[in-house]
């Protein structure tokens, strides 16, 4: 700046025309070059630095030609001498120093005529009033600006009172801390696939695998307990002990849960005088685990404490010797439906529906296409029926068509429309579904495209996610195919199986079933992951899935 000054060693320069020159050599006078706090740079003599001043007692002093003099006599006026941080020694009257500065909470004061008043009142103005070291006071404004989001690694932080609070850590759910795709705000983000851990604690089984239920994946979900039951069955040795297979992923312990009361026999037939086709579900206004199956004689409930009882069945059932049944639980109307399934001769083509209440079977819907390997959703308030990609036949099973479309049945009228899936998806059979009834919002999960059952080397396999916002039928991927897995090399015959990387849900030409918490805002999926995982659950924080759908 013009005229500022500076020391160049014991050179005083002055800023001139944009350039320092120099102003005086003081050494050449025996003196040095000092640059005094809040004063400019001079030329000083041995004793001080010219005008620098200074208190002698209550005396106030001033350098002049190199020594201290007499400024004024404080105590002649009845002041004080003071020496201010910050700033100049002077004669201080009673009250406080001329122009000394204060903070009186947020309130910055200032002397005048020997006392304090109000210079400017930082809060209104957001600020607070600081009076840091060596510095008079001020006002100061804030950290950052009250509301406003940024991340520390996955720890959301939210601006409170000028500092930063954290607000969540997102790694705790299984999110992460970031910018909203579409809105750029800065939030949780989940949707991110996280593979849960499981032991089984038994004295006779062990592994790191869920004990399901053969022929397809089903199972139930306790959110006050975070339970989950996977499987029913008895013990081998004595058939009158039953048990569920319970599963916690806060710890990650599988293990046997002993039931009492009246349970279903070891030798109950759930289809094809086995006990596959099981279909077990929660029960959350009753507080019941529900275990039953096609041709199951009865509805088994199973209440916290282990007592189990029986609430028999009747009515229209499917047929017995069908298997990969397609099934889907709907609360809100109490009833268990199923459309899907494998047959001898062909493929489901009626819809079935339990009553969960009475145990009577009906055939609900009849005359739709045949199809198997499908997903269901049911839409508790409109009653409709969504059936996802499958594989149909129209020559009793010798031949299958896999389906590009999804089907909307009419639980009341009967009626149903075939819609295409997207392009992205195509013809898939063997996805996972689950309705977010909140967002209004159905989730589909990979699938597979099988052209070779033996040399999957052939198949299209798939772990992405899609979404379909019911209002407007609008689809939109949430996530792209991650990890896939490998292949083995060939065997005898040339044929490549399916090695799947198991921390992504990769379940290949296998079946995974998927549900979705409602408190948790978490999908849950478990399925058979080839070929040494068997089965294993994941989960999905659904926290900021809206950044990922289209407006």
């Amino acid at each position: 700046a013009e005229g500022a000054k500076r020391c160049s060693g014991d050179v005083l320069e002055v800023c001139s025309g944009g350039a320092y020159v120099v102003q005086e050599d003081c050494a050449a006078s025996g003196k040095t070059c000092e640059e005094p706090v809040g004063a400019e740079p001079l030329c000083v003599g041995a004793g001080c630095a010219e005008g620098a001043k200074r208190c002698s007692g209550d005396v106030l002093e001033v350098c002049s030609g190199g020594a201290y003099v007499v400024q004024e006599d404080c105590a002649a006026s009845g002041k004080t001498c003071e020496e201010p941080v910050g700033a100049e020694p002077l004669c201080m009257g009673a009250g406080c120093a001329e122009g000394a500065k204060r903070c009186s909470g947020d309130v910055l004061e200032v002397c005048s005529g020997g006392a304090y008043v109000v210079q400017e009142d930082c809060a209104a103005s957001g600020k607070t009033c600081e009076e840091p070291v060596g510095a008079q006071p001020l006002c100061v404004g804030p950290a950052c600006t009250q509301g406003d989001r940024r991340c520390t690694q996955n720890l959301l932080e939210e601006c409170r009172d000028g500092v930063f609070e954290t607000l969540s850590d997102c790694a705790a759910s299984g999110g992460v801390c970031g910018a909203g795709p579409k809105t750029g705000a800065v939030r949780c983000l989940g949707v991110i696939w996280k593979h849960r851990a499981v032991t089984i604690q038994d004295p006779v089984v062990n592994g790191t695998s869920l004990m399901m239920a053969i022929d397809n994946p089903t199972f139930g979900f306790d959110p006050a307990s975070g339970t989950f039951v996977t499987s029913f069955d008895h013990d081998i040795n004595d058939p009158s002990k039953a048990f569920l297979w319970q599963y916690r992923p806060a710890t990650g312990i599988h293990q046997k849960f002993a039931l009492s009361g009246a349970t279903l026999p070891s030798t109950t037939n759930f289809c094809g005088g086995e006990n596959w086709c099981q279909f077990i579900s929660y029960d959350q206004a009753n507080g019941h685990f529900v275990v039953t199956g096609p041709s199951a004689p009865a509805i088994m409930r199973v209440a916290a404490s282990g007592l189990a009882s029986l609430t028999a069945t009747s009515g229209t059932r499917p047929p017995d010797n069908w298997i990969g049944h397609s099934h889907v639980f709907d609360w809100s109307a109490r009833k268990l439906y199923l459309y899907g399934a494998l047959g001898p001769s062909g493929y489901s083509s009626a819809v079935y529906e339990l009553d969960l209440e009475s145990g009577v079977w009906t055939r609900r819907v009849s005359g739709l296409p045949q199809v198997e390997a499908n997903c269901l959703v049911v839409t508790g308030a409109t009653r409709l029926l969504y059936s996802f990609g499958g594989n149909t036949t129209t020559d009793g099973g010798e031949t299958h068509q896999t389906l590009s479309t999804y089907r909307v049945v009419d639980l009341d009228s009967g009626t149903s429309q075939a819609l295409d899936l997207p392009a992205g998806i195509g013809a898939r059979e063997q996805m996972s579904c689950a309705l977010d009834a909140g967002r209004g919002l159905v989730y589909l999960l990979g699938g597979a495209l099988v052209r070779d059952y033996y040399n999957e080397v052939e198949n299209d396999y798939h772990n992405d996610l899609w979404v379909l916002r019911l209002a407007d039928s609008t689809w939109a991927r949430v996530l792209p195919d991650g990890s896939l897995g490998s292949f083995t090399d060939p065997d005898q015959y040339g044929d490549r199986r399916y090695q799947a990387d198991p921390e992504l849900p990769n379940f290949g030409k296998n079946r995974g079933l998927m549900q979705m918490d409602t408190g948790g805002d978490t999908l849950w999926v478990m399925g058979e992951v080839p070929m040494l995982h068997h089965g294993q659950p994941y989960s999905l924080w659904l926290e900021g899935v809206e950044e990922y759908i289209l407006p």
